[in-house]
């Protein structure tokens, strides 16, 4: 229950009261590391570092402060609440040996807070730790802080490793091209993408990756408008479904597929 409250959107006043209620029966119900964790995402997810704080003491004073898991979801809280000594304490005073879940948590840390440095020492001091979310951290780590030759570096070097791409590592670096609004670049990646067959077909379900490659490549022709169209339409976004409509006929693309057409007359008539 009270990893269900913390997971659904606007249910946090829940799970709070659902600990509280937990707390009150502590001599028969035993917090685990899976209460302990729950409840530092909820922090995280707050941002109320001294509800962290408790919870961090509650753990010590316990000796809830053994399990890898318990401790990555501490990493992490601290680092949301914009706590990155802390976590980096937690990191570095760990009675737990660090994993590859610990290292992943706090290169993030380190990314989020712009200390890529950091985030690469851990990399490259613990390579037998490193897997594709390693890797995709560290490119997008670069990415979000404007390293463009440090990410475009990784990108590459991760496809030599043997580590392959995922849509996780094109959304990374396509956001990094749209923020620095380099579409060349841009459509290098889309490129890439489609000789690698990463993602067979870029418009079908993730329609945040689709609106994210549409943005960058500025690929406004009728065959990725239409798509675009589709693909909002199929998941119910009709909002953006017309969004694309209107930026089709806005890019005086003439003439307006069939299927946009059916698209429009289904739209308008719900």
């Amino acid at each position: 229950m009270l990893t269900g409250y913390v997971t659904v959107e606007g249910r946090e006043s829940d799970a709070l009261e659902w600990f509280d209620k937990m707390q009150l029966m502590r001599d028969r119900i035993k917090f685990d590391e899976f209460t302990l964790s729950a409840m530092l995402n909820l922090v995280a997810k707050l941002r109320v570092e001294c509800y962290g704080t408790q919870l961090h003491a509650y753990m010590v004073r316990t000796g809830n402060d053994t399990d890898g898991y318990v401790m990555s979801s501490l990493i992490d809280m601290y680092s949301k609440c914009r706590s990155f000594r802390e976590a980096y304490r937690v990191f570095c005073e760990s009675k737990v040996e660090v994993d590859l879940v610990s290292k992943n948590t706090m290169m993030a840390a380190c990314c989020r807070e712009g200390k890529m440095e950091m985030a690469l020492d851990l990399f490259q001091r613990l390579p037998k730790l490193n897997d594709t979310v390693s890797w995709n951290t560290l490119i997008s780590g670069d990415a979000q802080n404007g390293f463009e030759e440090e990410f475009l570096n990784f990108f590459m070097k991760m496809r030599d490793s043997g580590f392959g791409w995922n849509e996780h590592t094109f959304a990374s670096v396509l956001n990094a091209c749209s923020s620095m609004r380099n579409s060349k670049l841009g459509k290098e990646i889309h490129a890439w993408v489609s000789r690698e067959g990463v993602i067979s077909n870029l418009f079908c379900g993730n329609m945040k990756y689709a609106d994210l490659v549409y943005a960058t490549i500025e690929c406004g022709n009728s065959f990725s408008t239409t798509s675009m169209i589709v693909g909002h339409s199929s998941q119910e976004s009709k909002a953006e479904a017309i969004y694309s409509i209107l930026e089709f006929l806005s890019a005086d693309l003439r003439v307006l597929p069939n299927s946009s057409v059916r698209k429009i007359t289904t739209l308008t008539s719900t």
